[in-house]
């Protein structure tokens, strides 16, 4: 199974799990598109998912301290809607 057919399956799972009493993001084929396209960029499948969550409620910034996540997000920051930073640096700037 590729890699994009994976991560597809994942967020239909993921889809599948959601409350339906909840206010989640229907998937539509933008966020596929969007998620395949952040994996081709170097994320792994749940920091994509992550990063997408993050984008579709307008978040300002996605904090973690996954040091990994932090370079991958710094190479690609003109490719990102949000800012991925440290939660230290977060709170002293």
């Amino acid at each position: 199974m590729s890699l994009n057919l994976k991560f597809i399956g994942l967020l239909i799972k993921l889809g599948k799990t959601a409350s339906p009493t909840s206010s989640a993001t229907p998937l539509t084929k933008e966020i596929e598109q969007r998620g395949i396209h952040l994996h081709g960029l170097g994320f792994k499948h749940l920091d994509a998912l992550h990063l997408i969550a993050a984008e579709c409620l307008k978040a300002d910034a996605m904090l973690t301290t996954d040091d990994q996540l932090l370079r991958i997000a710094s190479r690609h920051l003109n490719q990102l809607t949000i800012a991925v930073m440290n939660p230290v640096h977060f709170t002293t700037d």
